[in-house]
């Protein structure tokens, strides 16, 4: 077990958000039942809620920091963890995938680990936390939210960090400039399998479109420049997850997420 001073020192010395205390979250307020792990939303079976430009917007997010970094990624070390902390929250457009700074959206973090650590935005390993995603969103559209993340752990009695990130999160602001306009209905546009996909994903187009395979956290991982028909994707080398499939027709978008499960 990590020395409770070198998780202080950890706790003391990061400082990731300025908090605001306009938005609160109660650190117990969901439950993970015996989980040794979880994060809500999680983008598989909770989500963000939508949200509308110029209106006010809160989401709470929890997070329940595992004690072991196999627990978060099982091809991390076999590394006891110190502590886990947010460095960066980010939006991207779903469109032109450009990255948003929250403040240029008009929104804000705020985090509770129920005092355990200096910094909000740190969580100690085996505890659980919350924080709140809270403003008046200045755009709308599509996002994907990248939750970047150091993750703490000492050997040899020296503090190391690896980056990480959550993936597979999703927001939707609806727009006061005509954004909606310019979504296209995958439903009307065709269809998707199978769901989840282990090898191969298949998409039945009933017009020509540009087609796209994104990451959770936005990467282009594939792409057909002129698709119509039958077209598939190849997914037998991709991360198990969840991805997004862009169709696009000159500046109208349609969406639609999918899982690839080995």
């Amino acid at each position: 077990m990590t020395p409770l001073y070198t998780r202080a020192m950890i706790c003391a010395a990061l400082f990731a958000f300025s908090i605001s205390a306009s938005a609160q979250c109660d650190p117990e307020g969901f439950d993970f039942g015996e989980a040794g792990f979880g994060l809500t939303p999680d983008g598989l079976t909770t989500f963000f809620a939508d949200g509308t430009q110029g209106e006010d917007y809160e989401q709470i997010m929890y997070l329940l920091t595992p004690t072991n970094a196999t627990e978060f990624d099982p091809t991390l070390p076999d590394l006891v963890i110190d502590s886990i902390e947010i460095v960066a929250v980010n939006l991207l457009s779903y469109v032109e995938l450009d990255t948003i700074p929250l403040d240029d959206a008009g929104l804000s973090v705020s985090c509770n680990n129920s005092g355990l650590c200096a910094d909000e935005c740190t969580y100690l390993a085996g505890s659980q936390g919350c924080a709140v995603l809270f403003g008046v969103p200045s755009m709308g559209g599509q996002f994907f939210i990248s939750i970047d993340l150091l993750i703490w752990s000492t050997v040899f009695g020296f503090p190391l960090s690896a980056p990480q990130s959550f993936s597979g999160l999703e927001l939707t602001i609806s727009s006061s400039d005509g954004v909606e306009e310019q979504r296209l209905d995958f439903d009307g546009l065709g269809e998707i399998f199978p769901v989840p996909a282990q090898s191969e994903l298949i998409v039945q187009l009933n017009a020509p479109c540009e087609l796209a395979l994104l990451d959770g956290v936005g990467r282009t991982v594939a792409t057909h420049s002129n698709a119509v028909g039958r077209t598939s994707f190849d997914v037998s080398g991709l991360p198990a997850g969840v991805y997004v499939v862009r169709a696009r027709d000159g500046e109208k978008v349609a969406t639609r997420r999918v899982i690839v499960r080995h």
